[in-house]
């Protein structure tokens, strides 16, 4: 028997847990290897500010003042 659980957006929650301070703040996740960086993960407050997953990490940068 297995069981499995689904956390959303699993890799952001992880970072909001190791630094609470973040907690307030849109924050995205990027990964890949320059120039092809993009957002792999974002919580919530991000997503209202009008980020998605799979933009690239010039184009989050651009929501700097969220």
């Amino acid at each position: 028997m297995f069981g499995c659980i689904h956390i959303p957006n699993f890799v952001c929650q992880a970072v909001l847990r190791l630094e609470p301070e973040l907690r307030a703040l849109a924050v995205v996740v990027v990964e890949g290897v320059p120039p092809f960086v993009h957002v792999m993960a974002l919580n919530t407050k991000a997503r209202k500010a009008g980020l998605f997953d799979g933009m690239t990490k010039t184009e989050a940068e651009g929501y700097k003042d969220v």
